[in-house]
């Protein structure tokens, strides 16, 4: 699961103290909601699924910083690096599996 820009930096903005519209923390309030709705909903079908926000939000205060500085919310080279680190731990924690399925977070 790949989380907004906003949320990656969420816990950041918050840290620091900055100001933001109300509209920011109802945006970050309401993917947070929605993300615990779809890991709850995966979680009861038995869906594997692989939260990418801790790898980027641990990139966030780094110098290598998972989406540019501007508006656009796509991950840039750092947070395309950040999310393939979390799908390729999530795998290597699974192949140890005697089912050879892949199980829930």
């Amino acid at each position: 699961m790949i989380p907004t820009k906003e949320l990656v930096y969420a816990d950041t903005v918050h840290r620091v103290g900055a100001s933001v519209p109300p509209v920011y923390a109802d945006l970050v309030h309401a993917e947070r909601e929605m993300w615990q709705l779809a890991r709850a909903g995966l979680a009861r079908l038995g869906v594997a699924w692989i939260d990418t926000l801790p790898s980027l939000a641990s990139r966030a205060n780094s110098s290598e910083r998972p989406y540019l500085a501007d508006w656009n919310g796509h991950p840039n080279a750092a947070g395309n690096a950040a999310i393939a680190e979390a799908v390729a731990s999530f795998l290597a924690a699974q192949s140890g599996a005697s089912s050879g399925r892949l199980g829930s977070e």
